[in-house]
């Protein structure tokens, strides 16, 4: 119940403010902690890999800052095998959710092409984990 709450604040504050508070993903990772009760040792290998992604997809403007911590946080509670889905999935409903943006923001909301917004993509990450958990 309270990793729900934690994730649609998450979500709702991402989409509005673009602004993603730390301790909220730290409550998001001891509320983890507390449903899973378990860290796997091999997913914490994983943890540079995600951060080197992380940092390739900041430095082409597609994710932020406060999205690598989100995903960063729920990575040692997946099963190793899950994480190569979550992390296909995150790009593929990320992806999606960019082009509908694009789309949305160019032809109905019209907005001026020079302003530059990215996508929330909060919403594929912890969406993209609730699937694969």
């Amino acid at each position: 119940m309270l990793f729900s709450i934690i994730t649609i604040y998450i979500v709702v504050n991402d989409c509005v403010y673009r602004k993603i508070k730390n301790k909220f993903v730290l409550i998001l990772f001891i509320t983890e902690f507390n449903r899973s009760g378990y860290i796997y040792a091999s997913s914490l290998m994983m943890l540079p890999i995600i951060i080197f992604l992380g940092l390739i997809l900041m430095k082409l403007n597609i994710i932020g800052g406060a999205d690598i911590k989100i995903l960063m946080s729920m990575i040692p509670w997946l099963k190793p095998d899950v994480i190569s889905q979550l992390i296909v999935s995150t790009l593929t409903i990320g992806g999606v959710s960019t082009v509908i943006i694009y789309l949305m923001e160019r032809y109905i909301i019209k907005r001026d092409k020079s302003i530059y917004r990215t996508t929330p993509f909060s919403i594929p990450i912890l969406v993209s984990y609730i699937l694969v958990n």
